[in-house]
């Protein structure tokens, strides 16, 4: 058996290159507008803009740890990602559906977070309060409009079945 300290050295390389490559993904996409994203508005004296060198490495990064983590995995050593659950493939459907769902959920606060910082000149702490203040408020309305939605009768809605109406030129299905 392995000490503790060779499980710690070897879980420290995976989450270094875990967090490296998640961080610079996440920086180039988001200080691309204010470096330039090839050419240089800022800060360097290179004659093209860091951010696509800074997002491939991110990529290369993200990639040695998902290689990492898999080989790991398959010689039974302890990894930071499991990733025995994605060999089955209704697994993978089901991760990659929620991930589409995850990007139309959190994709626009993203956005929005940029928007309020580049655009409107908020800070970021700014940008943060106004997302946190739309949260509140529909928290807030949830509660308020359940005594409301019991205090009203149910309404009744109309059920429309569209219906193709046979032309002319075709004949009857029997």
């Amino acid at each position: 058996m392995r000490p503790a300290g060779d499980r710690a050295r070897r879980t420290l390389a995976g989450v270094a290159l875990g967090a490296l490559g998640f961080g610079l993904v996440v920086f180039a996409l988001v200080e691309g507008r204010g470096y330039g994203w090839w050419t240089p508005l800022r800060g360097t004296a290179l004659p093209v803009s860091p951010i696509p060198a800074l997002l491939v490495l991110g990529l290369v990064l993200l990639g040695a740890y998902w290689w990492r983590e898999t080989r790991r995995a398959r010689a039974g050593a302890p990894a930071l990602l499991g990733v025995s659950p994605l060999g089955a493939r209704g697994f993978r459907w089901g991760n990659a559906a929620a991930l589409v769902v995850a990007l139309g959920e959190f994709g626009p606060l993203f956005v929005l977070r940029l928007y309020l910082v580049n655009v409107l000149g908020l800070s970021t702490l700014g940008a943060g309060v106004v997302p946190a203040l739309t949260a509140v408020g529909a928290f807030l309305a949830g509660g308020l409009t359940e005594g409301l939605a019991r205090s009203l009768a149910p309404a009744r809605i109309p059920v429309t079945v569209p219906v193709r109406a046979r032309g002319p030129e075709e004949e009857a299905v029997s």
